[in-house]
């Protein structure tokens, strides 16, 4: 049995056999695919020094003024936005859901007819939807609950208790909330590791639900504990350094959209007062930007398939180093 550093070459054949010599369709189909699936990666830390920011009492009570006025006067609209929000929200966490396997479809089948691979793969898609939704609100209560815990040890009642205590608290609150880091993220990385790379192909490969694919990566691993170590141990260095090609490969984008920016600047926002903008304006802005970051986005995945479509021919390959049974080369789903 191969190890997991001894797939990474095989995984890179198979990414350049499929998208190479470049195949204009194949590639905007799979990175759009990949767009609404999500396969990405992405991160960022940002602190302050409250310290130097302290609030007093009678600031604190305008600004919790100025938020009862804001909600008093807009709570209906604030109220669908959210809802609308929250809709959106989950029509794109289903997408999600599908699309992940309609990729798999894509690089494995060269699967031409989308609309055809979404009903396929619409039954495994909602059976990852239900875990995904249920798991996102247990961590949801997890948060609520730490929270909760910081505030009643802190003895908080109102919002003034906040800003009395904010100095004093917050060694306390960071130092609670790395303890909770070090101790339930390590635990979250590994189990979307296992759900993406183990239970998601291995439904997609054996048309399982979610709970019979997850049993099986589970007894996959459980008889192979060294051979996931080594898994974990190539992800780690992969995940440095398709970072770095993806950055590489997108520098001629950035220098594109640096261009438009100076562009657009000098010709339209040089003298624009920013200050003097109502809501409206704002709402337009949005409007305008949102469908622009997606096509940023888009053609972003695009640069990077060759990335995307690595990472994922490497699990397979892996699985079925553990289970020949897991063979995507002769996979034929049922219509």
């Amino acid at each position: 049995m191969k190890n997991a550093f001894e797939l990474i070459q095989p995984s890179f054949e198979k990414m350049k056999g499929l998208l190479f010599p470049i195949n204009v369709k194949l590639w905007l189909k799979l990175a759009f695919v990949a767009l609404i699936a999500g396969f990405g990666m992405g991160g960022g830390f940002n602190g302050s020094n409250y310290s130097q920011r302290q609030l007093s009492n009678e600031k604190m009570s305008e600004i919790s003024a100025a938020i009862l006025g804001i909600w008093t006067r807009w709570w209906k609209a604030i109220i669908a936005i959210a809802i609308v929000l929250l809709l959106l929200w989950v029509l794109m966490a289903f997408l999600s859901s599908v699309f992940k396997f309609i990729f798999y479809d894509g690089i494995t089948r060269k699967e031409k007819g989308m609309r055809a691979s979404f009903k396929r793969n619409l039954g495994l898609g909602a059976s990852l939807f239900g875990f995904m939704l249920l798991f996102g609100i247990a961590i949801l209560f997890l948060v609520i609950l730490f929270a909760a815990l910081v505030i009643s040890s802190l003895g908080v009642h109102s919002i003034g208790d906040i800003s009395r205590m904010m100095p004093n608290a917050f060694g306390f609150v960071f130092f609670s909330f790395c303890f909770l880091c070090c101790m339930i993220v390590p635990l979250l990385l590994i189990t979307v590791l296992i759900i993406e790379d183990f239970t998601i192909p291995i439904m997609f490969l054996g048309r399982k639900g979610f709970l019979s694919g997850t049993s099986h990566a589970l007894r996959l691993i459980s008889g192979n504990f060294l051979q996931f170590f080594f898994y974990i141990a190539a992800k780690l260095v992969l995940g440095i350094v398709c970072a770095i090609i993806s950055f590489l490969l997108l520098i001629p984008l950035f220098i594109v959209l640096l261009i438009i920016f100076i562009l657009v600047y000098f010709t339209m926002l040089q003298g624009f007062d920013f200050s003097a903008m109502t809501m409206r304006d704002v709402g337009i802005w949005i409007i305008l930007l949102i469908p622009f970051s997606l096509l940023i986005a888009y053609i972003a995945q695009v640069f990077t398939l060759p990335v995307t479509v690595f990472s994922r021919f490497f699990p397979l390959m892996f699985l079925r180093e553990l289970d020949p049974d897991l063979n995507f080369e002769q996979h034929t789903p049922s219509q």
